[in-house]
């Protein structure tokens, strides 16, 4: 009996040390396998298990520390930017489809969720150096300042690289290397038009300065009486007022207000091309008052009258055009006009309140009382 409990107590102690042996002497028992799935990278850590699971833990975040830091290795990449004529000059760019970046340099600024970063002067280049990861892709375009025209005005452009072929600056990011370019400037674009109520004001100052200076060489230099003009002077002045202020009015509509005053040259002839139009309905519009003007002799200064307000009309008319062509993307036509039930449907007031603000209120309203000093500077010219 006794020898039978010795020999159950002999099988016990040999089947735990069997079972401890097995637990940590086995491979599958002795080491746990771990695999680190990042950036297409397979990594086997073995571990004891004996070890506590906190160890564990850290040893594999350590790890993969270790892992990460070799696959995001980043490269510098130095931007070299041609524009010896430019104040200042920013870049704008992003990471993979213009994500954001971890390491951004100095003054980097985040506007809409797009990284923007001045450029340093060396030279006739402005130089920018960036971080970017193995094999990333880096987006880019630039924003650059400067001063043109007569009137020495600041105005920014921006180069997005508008090519029929690229849209945008793209470099990838494969070992530390410079980038040197030079833009095609065709295809760089004013970064900011001029504000409506600005223009308005421009113009509004222009015309009525320029009436002053006419009637002070006449009232002080030349010392002429002031006279009474004819109809047909008068409506001379009233049918070129209408054609100038028309042509200017054009101007805000195809983006040429900020380049009329950069290159008055240039892009007064560029003006004349497209206001073609603009020439013709004037002619077209005076052609019929001219005749009743000259017919009825009696009645001229009824209709004169009429002509001043088909005159006002016409501005009125192309001032609500260049909200229309903002909304629709096209001009206002007779079928708009009848579709919006002559501006009188809830629609058409709601879409008009929602897009006519009142800067562009009182810079319509300056271009109309503008038209009353260059009436008084187109007399000598009519007379």
């Amino acid at each position: 009996m006794e020898s039978t409990c010795n020999r159950n107590c002999y099988k016990r102690i040999f089947l735990f040390f069997a079972r401890q042996l097995r637990k940590y002497l086995l491979l599958s028992y002795l080491f746990k396998l771990s695999v680190l799935k990042k950036y297409n990278t397979i990594v086997i850590t073995p571990f004891p298990v004996f070890f506590p699971s906190c160890i564990r833990r850290s040893l594999h975040c350590l790890l993969l520390l270790i892992l990460l830091s070799g696959s995001l290795k980043a490269n510098t990449i130095e931007i070299q930017y041609f524009r010896p004529e430019a104040t200042h000059v920013s870049m704008i760019w992003g990471i993979n489809d213009w994500n954001l970046s971890d390491q951004r340099p100095k003054g980097t600024v985040v506007n809409n969720g797009i990284m923007q970063t001045p450029m340093v002067r060396k030279g006739d280049y402005f130089v920018l150096k960036i971080s970017a990861p193995e094999k990333a892709v880096v987006d880019y375009a630039f924003k650059f300042s400067v001063i043109k025209g007569p009137f020495k005005l600041k105005v920014e452009y921006w180069d997005l690289n508008y090519n029929p072929e690229k849209n945008f600056y793209h470099t990838n990011s494969a070992n530390n290397y410079s980038v040197k370019i030079i833009p095609n400037l065709k295809y760089a674009k004013p970064a900011n038009e001029i504000d409506f109520l600005h223009y308005a004001q421009f113009w509004f100052i222009f015309f009525l300065v320029l009436a002053l200076l006419i009637f002070i060489v006449k009232k002080r230099l030349l010392k002429t009486k002031p006279r009474g003009y004819s109809s047909s002077v008068l409506f001379g002045a009233i049918a070129l007022t209408t054609l100038v202020f028309l042509i200017i009015i054009r101007c805000v509509i195809t983006h040429l207000a900020v380049p009329i005053l950069l290159t008055p040259v240039q892009s007064f002839l560029l003006l004349l091309k497209t206001s073609n139009f603009d020439f013709l309905y004037v002619f077209v519009l005076s052609l019929p008052f001219s005749i009743l003007l000259f017919t009825f002799k009696k009645k001229q200064k009824l209709i004169l009258g009429l002509f001043i307000i088909a005159a006002f009309l016409s501005i009125i008319a192309c001032l609500l055009n260049i909200k229309i062509i903002e909304v629709l993307g096209r001009p206002f036509t007779y079928q708009w006009l009848y579709y919006s039930d002559f501006l009188k449907s809830a629609d058409s007031k709601e879409a008009m309140s929602a897009n006519i603000d009142k800067s562009y209120i009182i810079g319509g309203l300056l271009i109309l009382i503008s038209a009353i000093p260059a009436t008084f500077f187109c007399l000598p010219i009519s007379n």
